[in-house]
């Protein structure tokens, strides 16, 4: 997982060939938090738009924090889900939206 510190990234999916837009991140935001969770490869592309400074975070880091303050641990894992969460509630009104007929023409951003 990452933390961008500074700068500003765009979230991207190729679909038949297209690089479709998923969302954009910066300062504050976090991307590849599946990823950590859930031990999988990744299921999109980040590609930075002006240079980025990023903390990472990988299950190694999580068991090291595991180990040494669990309660921080569980406020991070509890944050996680909350943004997992959101993300998933956005996706599924988009969902919803296309099956009812009202496709968006650009993806709009998940936040």
């Amino acid at each position: 997982m990452y933390v961008i510190e500074t700068g500003r990234a765009i979230v991207t999916r190729l679909w038949q060939g297209r690089e479709i837009e998923l969302n954009r991140f910066g300062p504050g935001d976090c991307f590849g938090e599946m990823a950590l969770m859930d031990l999988h490869p990744r299921s999109a592309s980040v590609r930075a738009l002006e240079p980025c400074l990023a903390i990472e975070f990988g299950p190694d880091e999580m068991l090291h924090l595991y180990e040494v303050d669990l309660q921080q641990y569980a406020l991070l894992q509890m944050n996680l889900g909350r943004e997992l969460s959101r993300r998933l509630r956005a996706t599924d009104e988009l969902l919803f939206r296309a099956a009812m007929g009202e496709m968006p023409n650009a993806p709009p951003s998940l936040r």
